[in-house]
């Protein structure tokens, strides 16, 4: 055997390593490194839409064949008559989630809902369970929603300037018409006024589903939305002071991340 000396691409670090015969090939990662690479690796390999889609298709193969049949069945029988074995791995489970998805520690997720108060940082509801909210682009966290709230900032794109379209709407004049004098011969001319387009998302798929938005408080037509922006913006408040929430919450999470 040969001793060698080798430098570490990752970590400069000076190994040596043992090659047997005179044409050995040459290591470029200390031991240390090169485990930490294979592991990395793994994962990346392992998270390929092609590769998962192969291993599924295997899975679901595997276990409808009539040998393996009851084979699964009996392990799912023990699996299910031990209590501990479930909660093991529900937290295995949780511990994944947390670190993949917002990169942090299950610990880490719990010690933060514990200093968060109830109230939905939005709204201020005190719904029975919050969402730990983080910018998609960045990866940051930002606070604790209901769950109406989170998801109508993801509709409306999850950042300011997907909330400008909808400051807009609401701020532009409302219309004289009261939606409670409306009929079904009477709402066809308005959408054709408004374009048979959301003022929002500026959709026009499916007229059918576009409805006439009014306000609340005063019963006046405000506009043309689709589906979803009509659903969210009634999420948000209806209103321009509860947009305006949501915008402000935006702004602030950028600066601080908790």
């Amino acid at each position: 055997m040969n001793t060698r000396t080798a430098t570490c691409i990752d970590c400069d670090t000076v190994f040596e390593y043992e090659c047997v015969g005179t044409g050995g090939r040459a290591r470029s990662r200390c031991p240390k490194c090169k485990i930490e690479h294979e592991r990395t690796w793994m994962r990346e390999y392992a998270r390929r839409e092609d590769v998962r889609g192969r291993h599924n298709q295997y899975q679901r193969e595997y276990i409808t064949r009539p040998e393996v049949k009851p084979e699964v069945k009996r392990r799912q029988k023990k699996y299910e008559s031990q209590p501990h074995v479930r909660q093991r791995t529900k937290l295995k489970g949780q511990r994944d989630f947390f670190r993949e998805y917002y990169n942090i520690s299950h610990e880490e997720y719990l010690r933060l809902r514990s200093d968060h108060g109830p109230e939905c940082d939005i709204c201020g509801g005190r719904p029975e369970s919050l969402v730990l909210d983080h910018d998609h682009r960045t990866g940051e966290l930002r606070g604790w929603l209901c769950q109406n709230c989170n998801t109508s900032l993801g509709v409306f794109g999850d950042c300011t300037e997907g909330l400008e379209p909808v400051l807009e709407y609401l701020r532009q004049p409302q219309s004289d018409y009261q939606y409670s004098s409306l009929t079904e011969e009477s709402k066809e001319p308005l959408r054709v006024l408004y374009g048979n387009r959301c003022q929002i998302c500026q959709s026009s798929k499916k007229k059918n589903r576009l409805s006439i938005d009014h306000d609340h408080d005063t019963g006046r037509v405000r506009g043309l939305l689709c589906i979803s922006c009509n659903l969210h913006l009634g999420a948000l408040g209806d209103s321009l002071e509860g947009v305006l929430k949501a915008h402000e919450y935006l702004l602030v999470a950028r600066l601080l991340v908790l």
